[in-house]
C-alpha cells in the first residue's frame, strides 16, 4: 500500500541514496525533476496523498500529475522545513480527479537549490483505506468558491499579489510585507487577506496551502456584509490557530453564512537563519457546506 519513492519506473534529475529510516530514499532533487510510476490503478478515485519527506531548507512543492510531467495536476503538497535532512515528517494533501489507470508523475518544484528528500508516498481512498480497496464511489466534488474571485490584502511584496492566492496555480503565491519601512528589524504586525465570494454561501471549510513562510498563529474570519469591512467588529472569528506547522491546512468549522472570508495572520514561522518573512500562501480555498 505504501509506494517507495525509489521504486520508480523512470526519473529525471534525482538520485537514490540510503535512508536514515531504513531502505532507500530519493534525494538530490531540484526544480522540475520528477519520478514516474507506470500503470497506477486509482480504480474509482483517491481522496488524499501522503508523502514522507525531510528537508533542512525551505522546501518546495510536490505536484501529483497524470500521464506526463506536464499533465493534469490532481494534487499539490507543500514540503516545509522539517528541521533537518534526516528529520522526517508525513505530509498530506487532497487529491481530486485521479480515477482509473494512469502513469503517475511526481513532479518537484522549488525556488531553492537544496530542496528535500522523499522516502515514500501513498494514496488514501475516501474511506481511509488504500485505493486498491475502494468499493464505493468517491465523495462528490465540492467546488472551490474562492477560485478566481475578487481578493484584497493588507499588503503584498516583491510582486506576489493577492490575486495569486486564488488563481488555482500553485506556482504563484501571495506574500505580505514583513517589515515596517523596509527595516527588517521592525516587524510590520498582523497581515490579512480576504476573498469576496460574490454572494452569500453556507460554508464550513477553508484550505490554506502555505509556502515555506507559513502562519504559526492566525484566524479564519467571516463577514456577511461588505459595507464596512475595515470597521472594528465587522468580522466574526470561526477558527483560531495558535501552533500552525505549515504545509496544507484543511480547516473545518461550524457551518456559517458568509460572503467574505479572511485569513488574519498574527505570527509566522522563523526561517533557519532566524528571520521571519511575510505570510505567504500558494492558495486560499473556501468550500460550501455539503448538502445532507
Amino acid at each position: 500500500n505504501t509506494i517507495q519513492a525509489e521504486a520508480y519506473s523512470d526519473a529525471s534529475g534525482v538520485e537514490i541514496q540510503g535512508c536514515s529510516e531504513g531502505g532507500s530514499m530519493v534525494t538530490n532533487i531540484h526544480n522540475g525533476d520528477y519520478v514516474t510510476f507506470k500503470n497506477v490503478n486509482f480504480d474509482r478515485g483517491a481522496k488524499d496523498f501522503e508523502v514522507r519527506a525531510a528537508t533542512g531548507s525551505d522546501g518546495g512543492i510536490i505536484e501529483v500529475r497524470l500521464d506526463s510531467a506536464d499533465g493534469p495536476v490532481v494534487g499539490t503538497c507543500a514540503v516545509i522545513y522539517t528541521e533537518g535532512w534526516n528529520k522526517w515528517k508525513t505530509l498530506r494533501c487532497s487529491i481530486s480527479g485521479a480515477k482509473g489507470l494512469h502513469d503517475l508523475y511526481i513532479v518537484f518544484k522549488s525556488s531553492w537549490v537544496d530542496t528535500f528528500n522523499v522516502n515514500w508516498f501513498k494514496f488514501i481512498s475516501p474511506y481511509e483505506s488504500p485505493v486498491q480497496d475502494i468499493q464505493e464511489p468517491p465523495v462528490e466534488e465540492n467546488p472551490n468558491l474562492a477560485l478566481q474571485k475578487p481578493v484584497t490584502a493588507s499588503s503584498d511584496s516583491d510582486g506576489n499579489m493577492a490575486s495569486y492566492a486564488v488563481d488555482g496555480n500553485t506556482e504563484t503565491r501571495w506574500a505580505s510585507m514583513y517589515a515596517d519601512g523596509g527595516d527588517p528589524n521592525v516587524d510590520i504586525g498582523p497581515q490579512w487577506i480576504y476573498v469576496d465570494l460574490g454572494e452569500t454561501y453556507n460554508i464550513s471549510n477553508v484550505v490554506l496551502l502555505w509556502e515555506a513562510s507559513y502562519g504559526t498563529q492566525y484566524r479564519i474570519q467571516v463577514a456577511a456584509d461588505g459595507a464596512n469591512l475595515n470597521a472594528e467588529g465587522s468580522w466574526t472569528t470561526v477558527f483560531d490557530e495558535n501552533s500552525g506547522d505549515g504545509g496544507t491546512d484543511n480547516i473545518t468549522f461550524t457551518a456559517t453564512d458568509a460572503r467574505y472570508v479572511r485569513m488574519y495572520g498574527i505570527d509566522r514561522v522563523a526561517m533557519p537563519d532566524g528571520r521571519k518573512w511575510g505570510f505567504s500562501l500558494y492558495e486560499f480555498e473556501v468550500y460550501e457546506t455539503p448538502a445532507t
